[in-house]
């Protein structure tokens, strides 16, 4: 179940940001999103979440691990939900935009140092 590759920590810390990004982004509480588009980019989400904390993609695994504690805040929160939700309707907003990879590839070339100088 768990690769030893991999730190333990790093384990911790992605429960953690999948539990926060779960809490905020159900239907009906904090955004009027519907239970399908949560569904559809609750792990993007959290992955730009990740990429924040983490300062960037480069060794994600160790800086996440490496972190002494998770914190969301809803600054953090509202700037990747507003990034993914934009995204995800400009390919089209449908279960095969979520399955796909090209949702991925698009917000992590968005996350990249070289986007930001171009």
């Amino acid at each position: 179940m768990f690769n030893s590759d991999l730190p333990i920590d790093l384990y911790l810390k992605v429960l953690q940001i999948m539990k926060v990004t779960e809490q905020h982004m159900k239907p009906g509480i904090e955004y009027d999103l519907d239970r399908k588009t949560v569904t559809n980019i609750k792990f993007y989400v959290a992955m730009l979440i990740g990429i924040k904390l983490a300062g960037g993609v480069e060794d994600i695994v160790n800086r996440l691990a490496a972190l002494p504690s998770i914190i969301i805040t809803d600054s953090i929160l509202l700037t990747v939900l507003d990034k993914v939700l934009k995204k995800y309707n400009e390919l089209g907003a449908t279960d095969q935009v979520a399955k796909g990879s090209g949702l991925v590839s698009a917000l992590i070339d968005e996350e990249s140092p070289h986007a930001a100088s171009m």
